[in-house]
């Protein structure tokens, strides 16, 4: 049950909530697979991008807020597909996590929905989202909420070619 949270726009004062869950995503995916490797500079990165976010038409954040402890996150932009598609925006859902306690209360589904919602208002037909091919809970939701596989990305290892944090050796 998500009673007591509200789902609304994120605020400035929401940052630090907001990168803490971002940062947990960030370790369970890593979790689920070792080729999940954010960057050095992401988290910096995500900081600034978040501040842009809040004032920027193209992009959404949405929080689950409930009783002022932010306890879910959905981040998502407007999206033009390559120039050998249809031209017909998009909306990437970048990013959706509510925290491990939380889950099951459908306070996902609805941060979807307030992502569906502005959808709609831009009269977009098509949400597009990317999820871990080993997060077998994450596509569960996903198909839960009608989502179907589209592009399937596969990783290739490059024979003798040692792996680091920074690329190839």
């Amino acid at each position: 049950m998500s009673g007591g949270v509200t789902i609304r726009r994120a605020r400035p004062a929401d940052l630090e909530a907001a990168v803490g869950l971002w940062r947990g995503l960030q370790d369970e995916h890593a979790a689920m697979d070792a080729r999940h490797r954010p960057s050095a500079s992401a988290e910096e990165r995500w900081r600034t991008d978040f501040g842009v976010w809040l004032t920027s038409e193209d992009h959404r954040v949405f929080v689950a807020d409930a009783g002022g402890e932010v306890v879910g996150l959905v981040t998502a932009h407007t999206y033009w597909p390559a120039p050998m598609y249809e031209e017909e925006m998009e909306v990437y859902l970048t990013e959706l996590v509510v925290v491990p306690e939380r889950r099951g209360e459908r306070i996902g589904e609805r941060l979807v929905d307030a992502v569906r919602s502005w959808a709609r208002d831009l009269g977009v037909r098509q949400i597009r989202v990317g999820v871990l091919s080993r997060n077998e809970r994450g596509r569960a939701f996903w198909s839960r909420l009608g989502g179907e596989d589209f592009f399937v990305t596969v990783t290739l290892p490059v024979e003798g070619q040692e792996r680091t944090a920074r690329g190839v050796v």
